[in-house]
């Protein structure tokens, strides 16, 4: 099964996993997150029509080892053993937000089509906080973009997803946010994991890509330390 994934990941740029996550566990993470919303006392950095990128402060339950290393076997097949979390923020498409710009969140390390041809060096693990459907919308990911230099004439796919789904994205691939027509804001935790020595100097000029706070990294479990080492 993980090969089949690593496959869709090599050819696609992106694969959706269901049922990944307790639902429980991702209500804890969306209360924690509502919460956070509420303390916040900055709008956030916007990327798009109604929509804003907001860092995540690294503590429980946003640190828990079932979140945050549920899945490294199989990243750990895209990006080697020795991987670690490069970033971890949130995005929030308000009510009424539009469709976001095409973009992808880093191009090729080198020239295509050598670029293109490379193994992935980082990828975004995507964690919705509500349900994802035609009212929330969601994610248009654009296959096989991640090993050419252009989405033109490519069909998107839609990311549905509920609560316990999640996505995986070639930190590469083209994709863009479709449109919240819904009354409830749509927050989506990132998660981005990379090869060790890779460093995303293009998207952190406004934020960090990681923020600790002032307790430290208490009350997080040892893996989840590890792969957070870079904090």
């Amino acid at each position: 099964m993980s090969g089949d994934l690593v496959g869709a990941m090599e050819r696609d740029g992106f694969v959706v996993l269901h049922g990944t996550f307790p639902v429980e566990l991702v209500d804890a993470v969306a209360a924690a997150y509502g919460r956070m919303l509420d303390e916040r006392r900055d709008p956030g950095m916007v990327v798009g029509p109604g929509r804003v990128q907001l860092p995540v402060v690294l503590r429980p339950p946003f640190t828990d080892e079932a979140l945050v290393c549920k899945l490294l076997p199989l990243l750990g097949m895209l990006l080697g053993d020795d991987l670690l979390i490069a970033s971890y923020g949130s995005v929030v498409a308000w009510p009424g937000a539009g469709v976001q710009h095409l973009h992808r969140d880093h191009g090729p390390l080198f020239p295509m089509p050598l670029g293109g041809e490379l193994p992935c060096h980082a990828v975004t693990l995507v964690v919705p906080l509500v349900d994802l459907d035609a009212s929330t919308g969601t994610t248009a990911l654009f296959p096989g973009t991640h090993r050419v230099g252009s989405p033109e004439g490519v069909e998107p796919e839609m990311a549905w997803a509920r609560r316990g789904d999640c996505f995986l994205m070639d930190y590469r691939i083209f994709h863009a946010g479709t449109p919240n027509v819904g009354a409830w804001p749509r927050p989506l935790l990132y998660i981005v994991y990379s090869r060790p020595w890779f460093v995303d100097a293009l998207n952190y000029h406004e934020m960090p890509p990681l923020i600790v706070g002032p307790e430290g990294l208490a009350g997080v479990g040892p893996k989840a330390r590890w792969v957070l080492r870079r904090c």
